[in-house]
């Protein structure tokens, strides 16, 4: 049987083609999600700071939460975004440790360079000189930093134009100074500018600063291994993290480690859509194969073929194909998933320092979806052909009618089922994080339950459009209805590609830009405040907002500035792994700058106290005088008091916290941003040119209106949306593969109808114009089905987020993908049936 099952493969090499296409770009696309996620779990990164040092120690980045709906005693570990600070006895004791030569603290302090009023270099790090050996670093020229002299890179030298001698302007948590260049550094690479002061001087700059790290520097001859695990031993206990090989890349950057548990999000989520994607598509595209053979494996059976024989036959064949698909997609998959991680980079969501990682389990996973799936379903579709006659199958051959089955009916009522009760927990259970949570599930189950109604819902639309057709396209649009009628099942095999792939751009299109718009509305009615100071250092120097609120025509002003924090105390059911953001705000003077709030009052925002969403409090039974446990970005807890509650729409939810208490948790240690509100009568064309003056001196600050807030607001989102689209655009494209290959595969099959219509009659030119009509039919049917599959998905979020029905954004998205739908099936069935006429009619005839 494998001896004609290579036979038929050769016979039939076309027709196996719309298979191998889907399992090829289907085992790509799940490869490198996978490799994406594996790239996240990995987390590797070329040490370059440390790249001296075999064992790097730094505070333990991992902090315990309770993941939604568990006990008490249930717990998951999701990772901090900011260095945490390694105890200040760690040093001391490593110095005992055998092996240990030095044990280097490092303090890590973001600076920015400037000339004149302009931020020339906005992500200088200042470091102590002594841990330039961690690197190493070694002088070049001049001479190490002495008091009101530092040190900086050969790199950073060439970009600033400075040498030995030269003046520079420092900013650091806010506090601007002139130093001397003292030298000049070489001996490392990286993608930092690191600025190198005496230890006194850089206290004195910077204040008291955490230690971020602590180096490892080890005696002659000493085993790094070993003294890592001695390490370990000596540290057991304390909340720190033992780091040797590439992962001492993760302590040079708090950006690799948020950074890869993203990748992990973003992979693991995209990847496992991805991968019921491709299951359905190749089992549909594996199901049409088999449903076109219907008659010949029927012959083979008459002719005294046993069941067994035409199982191993046809499993035979989709093994082949799977498998060689499979080899080549994984080597498409590898190089895809190389191509995604540098286009993530570019967009600002994965570190620069991250590296592709990706093993031969990805590969298995990958390769496995693709060969089992089409193997299973040419099991599942070698049953149903051995248990039916061959001589129903024979009649069955030219216009195959038959789609029903009680399994498929009971699936089909089940995801049904399924569907419906996900659409009504998105409208009434579904709230805060979590609320667009069961968007995809929900897209899933009604798209499987119409893929398997197919044919009797593709025969109900058809009715709806099919007078439309035959009024305007004449014979042609006749005989395309009467074909379609006809045969019930070819045209669902059509219209199911087309109805999800329309449904699944249509679906993540307008959740994304739902969510979105909800958000920016949301974050629009939260603050009052007429013009926003921003920093490009992102740090507001100390005193500024006093100059600003004594200028006239000012109402209020407010220093505030953003970071994340995680519930930990209550319990919070709908917190996801990134947490919350946490705006830090000047209480005194937020009343000017916010929206009031609906219980309590801002002015309280002092020392330990916090203000929550109603939403929030609500889930978290909190009310005023209530207590918040919450861990900061840089792992530190603090007990809150709640004293305000303010409104906020669905998903929306923010925390409040003193501007000074939430700063102290950032690496600046400062405001970064001040929000202005002018007096009612004023004339806010002046204040803001009086604003302007009154920053003239301050490096780097930015004076806008009101709008720059959306701005900001809408350039974040947009990121974050071309991230989704990018990943999401994939699937969508195979989708789109998907339909070429069905549409093509199911024209080229009808040759020999094509042949007998012309023998009766008709020239190639009516042929491809009832091809044409027979398209834009099942376009339109497909794309009729796709818009109400999206449409289960978006109401329910878009009623539970806005409180409408209607999803929100552009329109003409919509018209586009109708347009682009129509254009590819078209130009499609037409290059397929001139193909399938190119010949002469008794030619096809006898060569079917």
């Amino acid at each position: 049987m494998w001896r004609v099952s290579r036979r038929m493969l050769r016979h039939h090499r076309l027709a196996f083609i719309g298979a191998f296409v889907a399992i090829l770009f289907g085992v790509a696309l799940v490869q490198a999600c996978a490799g994406l996620a594996e790239t996240g779990i990995r987390a590797a990164a070329t040490p370059q700071r440390y790249a001296a040092a075999p064992v790097v120690v730094v505070g333990d980045r991992g902090i315990q939460i309770a993941p939604p709906g568990d006990g008490e005693y249930n717990t998951k570990t999701v990772s901090v975004g900011q260095p945490v600070p390694v105890p200040p006895d760690v040093a001391g004791r490593l110095s005992t440790v055998a092996g240990v030569a030095r044990a280097v603290e490092v303090v890590t302090v973001p600076a920015a360079v400037i000339r004149g009023r302009d931020v020339v270099l906005p992500s200088a790090v200042a470091l102590d000189w002594r841990t330039a050996e961690l690197a190493p670093y070694r002088i070049v020229a001049g001479t190490e930093p002495e008091p009101g002299g530092v040190v900086v890179d050969e790199r950073t030298a060439d970009e600033l134009g400075v040498q030995p001698g030269s003046q520079i302007t420092l900013q650091a948590r806010g506090v601007t100074r002139d130093f001397t260049v003292a030298g000049l550094a070489g001996g490392a690479d990286g993608a930092m500018a690191p600025v190198f002061f005496s230890g006194a001087d850089l206290a004195a700059f910077v204040g008291p600063a955490p230690i971020t790290a602590v180096g490892v520097l080890l005696a002659e001859g000493a085993d790094p291994e070993r003294v890592a695990d001695d390490v370990r031993t000596a540290l057991k206990g304390t909340p720190v993290e033992v780091l040797t090989g590439d992962d001492r890349g993760r302590a040079e950057s708090a950006q690799v480690v948020v950074g890869a548990s993203d990748l992990v999000a973003l992979g693991s989520v995209i990847g496992a859509m991805a991968a019921m994607i491709v299951m359905f598509l190749v089992t549909a595209m594996t199901g049409v194969l088999l449903q076109n053979r219907r008659g010949e494996l029927a012959l083979l059976r008459a002719l005294g073929a046993a069941p067994q024989q035409v199982r191993r036959l046809l499993l035979g064949e989709t093994l082949t194909v799977a498998i060689v698909a499979g080899i080549l997609g994984c080597l498409i998959g590898s190089a895809l998933g190389r191509w995604l991680l540098r286009a993530l980079t570019g967009l600002g969501f994965a570190p620069a320092q991250i590296e592709y990682r990706q093993s031969w389990i990805t590969v298995l996973i990958a390769l496995g979806i693709g060969v089992v799936t089409a193997a299973v379903a040419a099991l599942v579709g070698a049953r149903r052909i051995v248990r039916s006659a061959p001589l129903h199958d024979l009649a069955d051959t030219a216009v195959p009618r038959r789609w029903f089955s009680w399994p498929r009916l009971l699936i089909a009522l089940l995801s049904a089922g399924g569907g419906v009760t996900l659409m009504i927990v998105t409208m009434t259970v579904m709230e805060g994080q979590f609320i667009a949570a069961t968007a995809g599930p929900t897209f899933l189950l009604w798209a499987v339950t119409v893929a398997l109604l197919g044919p009797p819902l593709a025969q109900g639309v058809l009715r709806l459009v099919g007078p439309a057709a035959r009024a305007v396209a004449g014979f042609a649009g006749r005989m395309a209805v009467r074909n379609a009628k006809a045969s019930p099942v070819r045209f669902a095999a059509v219209v199911t590609p087309i109805m999800l792939a329309s449904s699944f751009i249509l679906s993540n299109y307008y959740l994304q830009t739902t969510v979105d718009d909800s958000t920016i509305r949301a974050h629009a009615r939260s603050t009052v405040a007429d013009f926003v100071l921003t920093s490009a250092t992102a740090a507001t120097t100390s005193g500024l907002a006093d100059r600003v609120r004594a200028v006239t025509d000012v109402r209020g002003a407010a220093e505030t500035v953003n970071t994340v924090g995680w519930v930990r105390e209550p319990q919070d059911k709908s917190q996801q792994d990134d947490g919350y953001i946490v705006t830090g705000i000047e209480g005194a003077h937020a009343a000017a700058v916010m929206a009031p709030p609906s219980a309590g009052s801002l002015t309280a925002l002092q020392g330990s106290t916090v203000a929550l969403t109603e939403r929030h409090a609500d889930r978290l039974g909190l009310h005023l005088g209530g207590t918040l446990r919450l861990t900061m970005d840089d792992g530190a807890d603090l007990s809150l008091q709640v004293v305000a509650l303010f409104e906020a729409a669905a998903g929306a939810d923010s925390i409040l916290l003193p501007v000074d208490v939430a700063a102290a948790h950032t690496l600046t240690g400062r405001p970064d941003t001040i929000l202005v509100a002018a007096a009612p009568d004023a004339d806010k064309d002046a204040l803001e040119r009086k604003l302007r003056e009154v920053t003239a001196a301050e490096p780097g600050v930015v004076v806008a209106d009101r709008s720059a807030l959306t701005a900001q607001l809408e350039e974040q989102l947009r990121r974050g949306s071309a991230v989704n689209y990018l990943l999401l655009g994939l699937i969508a494209a195979y989708t789109v593969i998907a339909v070429v290959n069905t549409l093509a595969t199911e024209t080229l099959r009808r040759r020999r109808e094509f042949a007998l219509q012309r023998l009766v009659g008709a020239d190639g030119r009516n042929v491809l114009l009832m091809v044409a009509v027979e398209a834009v039919l099942a376009t339109t049917v497909g794309l009729v089905l796709g818009t109400v599959v999206s449409l289960t998905t978006l109401v329910p979020l878009s009623r539970a987020m806005t409180g409408s029905l209607m999803p929100t954004g552009p329109v003409l998205t919509a018209a586009a993908v109708v347009a682009g739908a129509l254009v590819l099936t078209v130009v499609t069935a037409l290059s397929a049936g001139r193909s399938a006429v190119a010949g002469r009619p008794v030619d096809d005839l006898a060569a079917d």
